[in-house]
């Protein structure tokens, strides 16, 4: 079934593994997905050229929904069938979201958040496993180094009923762009922080938050939630994404 979508989430999974996600012409939110070992980060281009990025429009041949509760947004598709259409323009992309918006984080899943360990749902639980919100406020941009000498991408902000979450970010270009900050600007991880935090709190910020698959050991059945895409008007990568922004050096497993 040649369906178009309009690709709202490019995220990071591990190695060189990505997921994708679109929404369809009456609005459904679509997760084209592949058989293992999944979509990898080089199938994003054709002939050289990024073709499946935040905000494009690309058609894809859907050949069966697998929905597995709260990821019901899933669908095998074609891996051969990705045809580019077209960007769409800045006025069209913040009209796209916020034709999209949730009124908090906690309406977004149908389910309850249980927070006795970061925030998650259970598996098998809640309608969907992404959406997209407008937030009130961005109190803290976090990237520093772990235990295991890893990198991490946090924001913690809070929603528009003024509930604050502190999320893991898995935005492939957000990601990307604060390793570019780093590497090559030379920029410290404290300063980044401080300077993606004022650039979020003084645009229209606009945050797609989604959930892990349940493949925590220490945690099974559970589904975190993490941020899947950092959106603002005007446009804090100028237009830019992760194509524009290539890495230094492999990323590392992502742990989950």
């Amino acid at each position: 079934m040649l369906t178009p979508l309009i690709i709202t989430d490019v995220t990071r999974m591990g190695g060189r593994r990505v997921c994708i996600a679109g929404v369809t012409e009456d609005g459904r939110s679509i997760r084209p997905t592949l058989p293992y070992p999944g979509i990898q980060e080089d199938w994003l281009y054709t002939n050289g050229q990024c073709v499946i990025r935040p905000f494009s429009r690309v058609t894809f041949d859907l050949l069966g929904h697998q929905p597995q509760p709260p990821h019901t947004e899933d669908w095998e598709i074609d891996p051969a069938i990705k045809q580019f259409e077209r960007m769409l323009e800045f006025p069209e992309r913040r009209a796209q979201l916020q034709g999209m918006i949730f009124p908090s984080v906690e309406a977004i899943f149908g389910a309850d958040i249980h927070r006795d360990f970061g925030f998650y749902i259970r598996e098998n639980e809640g309608d969907r496993s992404l959406g997209t919100l407008q937030t009130r406020s961005v109190s803290f941009v976090r990237h520093l180094l772990d235990e295991h000498g890893n990198y991490n991408y946090r924001i913690t902000f809070s929603d528009a009923i003024g509930q604050e979450y502190n999320l893991a970010v898995t935005d492939l270009t957000f990601r990307y762009y604060v390793d570019h900050l780093r590497e090559v600007e030379g920029l410290s991880c404290g300063r980044i922080g401080l300077i993606l935090q004022n650039i979020f709190n003084n645009r229209h910020t606009y945050l797609r938050i989604g959930l892990t698959r349940p493949t925590w050991e220490a945690h099974p059945h559970c589904c975190a939630l993490q941020i899947t895409g950092v959106y603002t008007f005007p446009d804090y990568l100028e237009g830019r994404c992760f194509a524009d922004f290539p890495p230094q050096q492999p990323e590392e497993e992502i742990p989950f």
